[in-house]
């Protein structure tokens, strides 16, 4: 018989208990977890005589993750990007090795560092003890808690349109800090550094982890399912999470990603915190909120 699929992949012939595989590639528009669509199926048999079609539901979901960031158009990730470069060079390079102190040579112990001036004056063979380099990770915060935006209104035949669909609308900047974030993690993992993944607004509390080199795809599928909410909608626990893991882990490297500004945020963020939006990037140390000074020239012009 004549097999086709889609209208585009022909299996000439088919055996019985046979198999037929293809390839199809799907393209969703949005993030999010989406049912993979129904294949149709098509055969001819016998001689082109008679046509029999079937849909064929593949009963599985696949998780769109937020679109990467397009690096030589956007200056904001090109600044963000370089930063986070540097942070995981630094990472990578063991800056967090300490000197322990030193221990009489013993066979089998592994040989790190002779220290050959205890050695002279002992007379025996002095080895200087390293702490083993600790597991360093750097914080980043999705705040998913993003008010709304206006949107301006269609017109009236927008409305009556086939294409016309009210309830897709999508908020641009919360699309945008999850694509910062999403190619943040990327960019971390692939230069050396483990990342940690939290959200505000997240009863569980419980963060997300991808070491050095790893496979962010847990991380990723998280931030293709992330609701955005209210402000309004968060409550006092969630708020006072967020404080207390801020405030325990302000010796971390941290990227807070939000919608709002952080004079918005009635948080204590620690002031060595990158915070993020959708336009600008800035040390929470640094806003005060109020715009900053323009610089003057000695002519006194701005």
């Amino acid at each position: 018989m004549n097999l086709w699929f889609e209208a585009q992949e022909r299996c000439d012939w088919l055996p019985p208990a046979g198999e037929f595989q293809t390839l199809k590639d799907v393209r969703f528009l949005h993030r999010g977890i989406h049912p993979l669509p129904t294949i149709l199926a098509e055969s001819y048999f016998p001689f082109y005589l008679f046509r029999a079609h079937r849909h064929v539901d593949p009963k599985a979901e696949i998780a769109v993750t937020p679109a990467a960031i397009d690096g030589e158009d956007d200056e904001l990730w090109r600044s963000l990007q370089s930063t986070l470069k540097g942070i995981a060079t630094r990472i990578s390079q063991g800056e967090q090795v300490h000197y322990i102190g030193s221990l009489e040579y013993r066979e089998g112990i592994p040989v790190r560092r002779w220290d050959f001036s205890s050695w002279a004056r002992l007379g025996k063979p002095i080895l200087r003890e390293f702490s083993t380099p600790a597991a360093q990770s750097v914080r980043i915060w999705i705040d998913n808690a993003a008010p709304e935006i206006p949107h301006p209104q269609r017109r009236r035949w927008h409305r009556s349109s086939p294409w016309w669909r009210p309830n897709e609308v999508i908020h641009e900047p919360f699309e945008r800090i999850l694509a910062l974030a999403a190619s943040s993690i990327q960019t971390l993992t692939r230069t050396g550094a483990a990342v940690t993944l939290s959200l505000t607004s997240d009863e569980s509390g419980v963060p997300l982890r991808c070491e050095a080199g790893g496979d962010p795809s847990e991380l990723l599928i998280a931030l293709a399912t992330v609701e955005r909410v209210q402000p309004s909608a968060q409550s006092p626990r969630q708020i006072s999470r967020w404080t207390q893991a801020l405030q325990a882990g302000k010796d971390e490297t941290m990227f807070i990603f939000s919608c709002r500004r952080r004079a918005d945020v009635t948080v204590d963020v620690p002031e060595t915190a990158s915070w993020v939006t959708d336009y600008d990037m800035q040390i929470c140390g640094d806003i005060s909120g109020e715009a900053p000074a323009k610089p003057q020239t000695q002519d006194g012009a701005t």
